[in-house]
């Protein structure tokens, strides 16, 4: 009997380190060629509004959304230079759970087993009852109302082919029964913990197997740290934002450079693991110093499945990007200077140029004291917007020779499609040329942006420390105009 339960148990064990094995082993390979009928989809999540009035809003989730399009629309895979075939998004209120389970289904409804789906998801998630949980839009106190490990392993199960999870929230470790620090620990307290992972697949479900390639923000015991405000920046959660870094992202001008600073091997593919390795070594050089800038204490340990993937989480051709590219601070179609490049075309445009000193305005004021004109945003890409409403305005009040107007009427190197630049734009030209000598941009002197304070003030940026201010609109300050091509 003793010698019969004994045989049992070395089967057993055979039979565990066989399946151990496979569970580690990659489904794709970035040495292997990809089917040329593979197509790639994308759902991406982004919940920072939360309908409970209990529950803490959150300002990076829709910022942090739109990054990581950004690097999934410059992906060129193999030698075919597939692209995504579709790119959906769900923000804030659209992404409640019956949506997020729906739109599951209905973005990769015509997947097949060649095929390579992408679900990212950045909001609050919980950990209650030993099971990690995605926090929807909807989400209240009843855990029926979060979106649970087997929820969402149920949707994605049922997509065939290879499923990219990102998860970007606080507990997201328990999504595949990790809780480890690989960085700090042996290999052999990772393989005991894959040995528990197995046993507790037994009990509950979590999203691993050869199907899956997933990387989380922290341990399932973890919160997932973020930036709510930063001036003159968009808020960011700290692993999206490394994960965007580690494909070429620069917080400071908000775009992605031709470059793959997680690309060890230099053969333009970032894969899974060395996703986890950029980040996770990243984040434990930020993470002290975010603990002085904050006073708090902070761990945080990124977590993938499975260890030592070579899947190929990004690719990029950049011989393919770099026809017929501008680079920063390139002397731009109008004669101006490029100083933003936003990675690809989208809404008619890529480029931001700014335009020569020689139509520089001094002494100018913005209009409309005491008057609110609204609807003026602070974003990249809202300034022409933005001008044709304040000259809109301006013009029925018989308002002229305002730093809108004159944007909007300057005809310079041919072009005539001149605005005044919105907050944000205003920022990226003072940090992508005049830091750099570029531009010929005044020392100790203020340029209005385009964007609106309130009914007596609108921004303006002073160009010798790049701090912006919510200045009086009867101010005077120069007037530097910009447009996109």
């Amino acid at each position: 009997m003793r010698s019969t339960k004994f045989l049992l148990f070395l089967l057993f064990m055979i039979m565990l380190i066989f399946l151990i094995g496979c569970m580690t082993t990659p489904n794709i390979s970035n040495n292997e060629e990809l089917p040329t009928n593979v197509s790639y989809r994308a759902l991406l999540v982004g919940v920072g509004e939360y309908q409970a009035s209990n529950i803490a809003d959150l300002s990076s989730p829709p910022y942090d959304v739109e990054r990581v399009k950004k690097n999934l629309e410059l992906c060129h895979f193999g030698p075919e230079n597939i692209t995504f075939s579709s790119i959906e998004t769900l923000i804030n209120g659209q992404a409640n759970k019956s949506n997020i389970l729906q739109s599951i289904t209905s973005t990769f409804y015509q997947a097949d087993n060649n095929d390579i789906s992408y679900f990212y998801f950045t909001g609050h998630g919980s950990y209650t009852n030993n099971c990690s949980y995605l926090c929807p839009y909807d989400v209240s106190d009843n855990t029926s109302s979060a979106i649970s490990v087997s929820e969402l392993e149920n949707a994605l199960s049922a997509i065939p082919g290879t499923k990219v999870v990102i998860l970007d929230s606080c507990f997201s470790g328990g999504f595949i029964g990790k809780n480890v620090s690989l960085h700090k620990e042996s290999q052999k307290d990772f393989n005991q913990n894959i040995i528990q992972v197995f046993f507790e697949k037994q009990f509950g479900r979590n999203i691993t197997g050869s199907q899956y390639q997933v990387i989380t923000a922290s341990k399932s015991s973890q919160t997932a740290f973020g930036v709510e405000t930063q001036p003159g920046y968009n808020p960011f959660s700290l692993m999206t934002l490394l994960f965007c870094e580690s494909s070429g992202y620069d917080y400071l001008i908000d775009s992605y450079k031709n470059l793959l600073p997680a690309d060890i091997n230099n053969d333009e593919i970032v894969s899974l693991q060395e996703a986890y390795d950029y980040i996770q070594k990243e984040m434990d050089i930020l993470l002290p110093l975010l603990e002085a800038q904050f006073d708090m204490e902070l761990e945080q340990d990124v977590q993938v499945y499975p260890f030592g993937s070579t899947f190929a989480l990004i690719e990029r051709d950049f011989g393919l990007e770099e026809n017929g590219t501008y680079s920063l601070r390139d002397i731009g179609p109008a004669g101006g200077y490029i100083f933003y490049d936003k990675g690809y075309y989208s809404d008619g445009w890529r480029y931001l140029e700014a335009a020569p000193v020689s139509t520089e305005w001094t002494l100018k004021q913005w209009g409309s004291y005491g008057t609110l004109i609204g609807g003026t945003g602070t974003g990249i890409g809202t300034g022409q917007s933005n001008t044709t409403i304040i000259v809109t305005w301006l013009n029925s009040h018989s308002e002229t020779d305002k730093a809108a107007q004159l944007c909007n009427d300057l005809t310079e190197g041919g072009y005539s499609d001149w605005f005044l630049p919105s907050k944000y734009e205003l920022n990226l030209m003072y940090t992508n040329l005049k830091v750099y000598g570029v531009g010929g941009f005044a020392d100790n002197k203020g340029y209005w942006s385009s964007s609106e304070g309130g009914a007596t003030s609108a921004w303006y940026q002073w160009f010798n420390n790049g701090f912006q201010y919510d200045a009086t609109k009867y101010n005077i300050y120069r007037v530097r105009a910009v447009r996109v091509f």
